[in-house]
């Protein structure tokens, strides 16, 4: 019966797909497909394409922690070392883990949800509150997830007396929490690091997990999915001169603000092939900030090759707006909205990936070729059908 789910939810995905094709011809795109909708150039994307994360300014001043190492080889590890150090084992007994963020929320959904205790305030936001990003907990029994207490994202802070209540093992948080060191003290609850930072960092992350909550073989077949296509895709980028990627302004939740060069963002645009202007601004205390502030006269002076718009209504605005028309990748037709099931923060960084190189190396008209929507479907289908 649950082979059977799957297939027809692989088989709607697909549909979803073939849809989305269909409606790229017209003069409005909607950016909102399951796993892999097209991307047409300069017409008005959907409002369903706003990113719902929040970006994560408090800790851009934290020190990057160190990779993770695991102590045998990394498909059959029993042990591993987290993003802050501590090693873990498949011999723990964690029964019940409390996750700070969406990422390993969702992860922990995917690897083990019986041991997840709670979601965070923004997983709520991303897919509770999101009909069409809902859709990928259709096999995480949606109802249930609904019902589950919801706690605080990182980065807003600790509420101690709920994470209390819900007894928790372990606590699961990003490497740049800023309330590392009070969870111990304060809570007397061990922690567990993990890391988005980069394309890499979500590799090892769910290989951590999958020690944790004593589910390696599933973990590291994701793991090892994801870092196929990164060796793919970086094969056939990584010989592109500086002189020859095109410059990308990504703009953050704010027009104005920008990813530093050890972000999600950042690592995405370097491997697609195209160079993160917000490493001109990036310094050694903001390096992870998503947000960095710029101002419109320093993006006019880079005069961006392409522009990421984060929502519908920033590209509307850099597409309409006076005091962007000078600059090259409006007047080129090459301001791109990300996709609602590609946005380049998340699990969903992959799919956002293929997208992203194919709109840098090689636009066209906007359509996704056949390969990246076959590899969108595999993706979906593993991490989350």
């Amino acid at each position: 019966m649950t082979h059977r789910i799957k297939r027809l939810l692989s088989l709607l995905v697909v549909f979803a797909l073939m849809l989305s094709l269909c409606a790229c011809s017209s003069t409005t795109t909607s950016e909102a497909s399951t796993s892999a909708s097209d991307t047409t150039q300069q017409s008005a994307p959907s409002s369903d394409s706003e990113v719902s994360t929040a970006d994560e300014t408090t800790s851009s001043d934290t020190t990057q922690q160190s990779a993770p190492s695991s102590e045998a080889d990394e498909s059959q590890a029993t042990t591993i070392t987290d993003f802050n150090g501590t090693e873990f084992s498949t011999d723990m007994e964690i029964n019940a883990v409390l996750s700070r963020h969406p990422i390993p929320t969702m992860l922990v959904l995917r690897l083990a949800p019986e041991k997840l205790v709670s979601v965070d305030s923004v997983f709520t936001m991303q897919y509770m509150n999101d009909q069409e990003r809902g859709n990928l907990l259709q096999s995480f029994d949606p109802d249930a997830v609904a019902q589950m207490p919801v706690t605080n994202v990182f980065f807003n802070g600790i509420d101690a007396e709920a994470i209390l209540e819900l007894s928790p093992d372990y606590i699961i948080t990003m490497s740049k929490d800023p309330y590392l060191s009070e969870y111990t003290a304060q809570l007397e609850i061990p922690v567990i690091c993990v890391s988005k930072d980069t394309l890499a960092d979500y590799a090892e992350t769910m290989r951590i997990l999958g020690v944790v909550l004593d589910n390696t073989e599933d973990a590291n077949a994701m793991a090892d999915y994801w870092t196929n296509i990164i060796d793919e895709v970086s094969a056939r980028t990584s010989s592109i001169a500086q002189e020859d990627r095109p410059t990308v302004y990504y703009c953050g939740s704010d027009m104005l603000t920008t990813p530093g060069t050890d972000t999600i963002m950042s690592s995405i645009i370097d491997l697609a092939g195209g160079y993160n202007l917000g490493c001109e601004v990036t310094t050694a205390d903001n390096s992870t900030n998503e947000s960095i502030e710029v101002t419109m006269e320093q993006i006019l002076e880079w005069n961006p090759d392409v522009i990421i718009a984060n929502t519908a209504e920033q590209y509307e605005e850099i597409t309409t707006a006076a005091e962007w028309a000078s600059i090259a990748a409006v007047q080129n037709g090459r301001v791109y909205t990300q996709r609602v099931y590609s946005l380049m923060d998340g699990l969903s960084a992959i799919p956002a990936l293929l997208w992203l190189e194919q709109m840098l190396n090689n636009p066209g008209d906007g359509t996704l070729s056949d390969e990246i929507i076959a590899i969108d479907q595999e993706y979906y289908d593993l991490f989350f059908l």
